[in-house]
């Protein structure tokens, strides 16, 4: 864990959508995986929600047993606002720890992915609050992983 941390994560959020943007990619589904990735559904939301590149982009977010100890930069709120997001859902981080990170970020997800058995309870809990779609942590031992992932997919896609 690094003091920047924070701005890591804002840099490389907006390193790959700005890249993905300059090859005019258009992605139907933006699959973000762990925390350091957690800030790109942000910026596809706010200060990419109005490229046409990602008119249509639906984000799925991959939650992991990766909690960071601590906190990120109490500067961090600041400088998530300074990079065009709005001031909905801001109050999450006020004291920016994992969980308020990922409590703030599931606000601009249209799904979310298990990847433990045991995600924490509260993440749990305001997705069921926001009607979130999450699929449950599937175990990859088994080829039909592979099929719970697509209908998943499917369900974001299709916006059910």
């Amino acid at each position: 864990f690094f003091a920047d941390n924070d701005e890591r994560a804002i840099f490389f959020a907006r390193g790959v959508l700005e890249t993905v943007k300059k090859l005019r990619w258009s992605p139907d589904i933006v699959h973000c995986h762990g925390w350091f990735s957690s800030i790109v559904p942000v910026y596809l939301r706010n200060a990419f929600a109005d490229d046409p590149v990602f008119k249509h982009t639906k984000i799925v977010l991959s939650v992991y047993d990766d909690a960071f100890e601590g906190e990120l930069d109490p500067g961090f709120k600041s400088k998530i606002q300074g990079e065009g997001v709005g001031r909905k859902y801001l109050s999450h981080l006020d004291k920016p720890t994992y969980e308020n990170l990922m409590k703030f970020v599931i606000n601009y997800t249209d799904g979310v992915i298990f990847e433990t058995p045991e995600p924490p309870e509260a993440i749990r809990d305001l997705l069921v609050e926001k009607k979130k779609r999450f699929l449950e942590y599937q175990d990859k031992s088994t080829p039909e992983y592979l099929d719970q992932y697509q209908a998943f997919y499917n369900k974001v896609l299709a916006n059910e």
